[in-house]
This record gives C-alpha cells, sequence and structure tokens, in this order.
C-alpha cells in the first residue's frame, strides 16, 4: 500500500531512538530487580535481563506535494515506522526503505572487576582546634587496597552556604571563608589503600562544612563543623 499523508513521522535522530530504548531497558531492569521470589531454605531469588533484541523498520518518502513546479524546492525526508510483526517490505510503496536490526547485551559493572569502595574517617590535629585530618581508605569490594590511586579533597561551599542558611544562619555568616580549606586537596593512596588531607577550619562558630572526596569515580561526602 502507498504512504498516506497524516502518519505519525520520526522526527528525532537514531541516537535518540537507541539511547530511549536503552533508558526503557534500564527502568525495566530496576523493576525486576526490586522483585525477589524466596523459598524456604533457600536464598532469594531476582531476575535479570540478558539481552535485548530489537528491530526497526523504515519506510522513506521524498515529500513534492504542493512544490512539485517549484525547482528550487528542496524536498524534505519523511520516516514512516512500521510494525515488522504485519509489514513487509515488499507490500509498502516507497522511495526508500531499510531495516535496522541490533541488540542490548548486559555486561558486569566495571568490566566484571570488583567495585571500589572509598571510607572516609575524621580526626583530630593534636595542638590544632581549627585543623582536622580527614582520612581516606580505598579498597575494592572485595576488601583488597587499591594503592596508587588519586583521592581529591574538595570544600562545597555552595552546599555548605546552603545548609547554614536552611540551619538559621544569616546570610553574610553563612557563606564559607577562602580560607576554609584543605592544605593539600590531592594525595595518592599508599599500598594500604589510604590517603588524607588537612583542613583549616576559619569563620563562624558552628559553621557546617560540607566536603566531597574523589577517588576512583567514587564520591563521598561529610560534614563538619566550626569549634
Amino acid at each position: 500500500m502507498p504512504i498516506k499523508t497524516g502518519k505519525r513521522l520520526i522526527t528525532s535522530t537514531f541516537d535518540k531512538y537507541l539511547l530511549s530504548l536503552a533508558r526503557g531497558i534500564t527502568r525495566a531492569q530496576e523493576e525486576l530487580s526490586g522483585v525477589q521470589v524466596k523459598r524456604p531454605g533457600e536464598a532469594p531469588l531476582s531476575y535479570h535481563i540478558p539481552e535485548v533484541n530489537f528491530e526497526l523498520k523504515l519506510g522513506l518518502e521524498v515529500d513534492y506535494e504542493g512544490h512539485e513546479s517549484d525547482p528550487s524546492w528542496i524536498p524534505q525526508l519523511k520516516t514512516h515506522a512500521l510494525n515488522p510483526a504485519n509489514a513487509s517490505l515488499n507490500e509498502f510503496t516507497a522511495e526508500a526503505a531499510s531495516v535496522i536490526k541490533g541488540r542490548f547485551v548486559s555486561v558486569p559493572a566495571n568490566g566484571g572487576a570488583p567495585l571500589p569502595v572509598l571510607e572516609i574517617a575524621l580526626r583530630k590535629v593534636k595542638g590544632q582546634k581549627k585543623k582536622i585530618r580527614v582520612d581516606a581508605t580505598l579498597r575494592n569490594s572485595l576488601g583488597e587496597p587499591i594503592e596508587g590511586a588519586e583521592v581529591e579533597f574538595n570544600v562545597d561551599r555552595d552546599s555548605s552556604a546552603a545548609l547554614n542558611l536552611e540551619a538559621g544562619m544569616k546570610e553574610k555568616d553563612a557563606a564559607i571563608p577562602g580560607k576554609t580549606d584543605f592544605e593539600n586537596a590531592l594525595d595518592v593512596t599508599d599500598e594500604s589503600g589510604k590517603a588524607g588531607a588537612t583542613l583549616n577550619r576559619e569563620g563562624k562558630k558552628g559553621q557546617n562544612i560540607v566536603i566531597l572526596i574523589y577517588a576512583e569515580n567514587v564520591t563521598e561526602s561529610i560534614i563538619v563543623s566550626n569549634p
């Protein structure tokens, strides 16, 4: 049958179609991951989507409607999605037609390697009331230390100010002063997976300071207060 005017057209690009399909698969897997079947004496069972096959059948039409006598008119290319279950390219009249097939395959997170785990601890600096030591320990999910990884220590000033405002501080007192910062914002983990940095705390008494620590694509946050 010929293409009919008014059929639904595909207006987005193919990459958007793939991303939309991938988001749908992700949402479906998240729902399945929340479903567990428990049997007496056995570990709970969960469901996982190993792969998803897709087929996109397209019909293409060049639209000259209303401009047949205008040689300068640039024709519009319309793309019609076809249902592969009940549409055949042999029965579809178009300037061009195409079938795109593909498959989404699940792969282990982090390429199957154990995921990094970042732990944060605080301790006082002897004789330095306004200073505090922030210790980071980086291990994988098997408990093995990760050596030679860069660890970044940062003060999140915007979040700190917002937190102080919510706590009832005046706007001029909520902002974190520039002197409140780390002496060394970057460190490298040793053979035991440990790294650390010293934070200088200035500003108003009781101010909340939000600290962000980054390592191996993992982020942890912690809140400390001015003495």
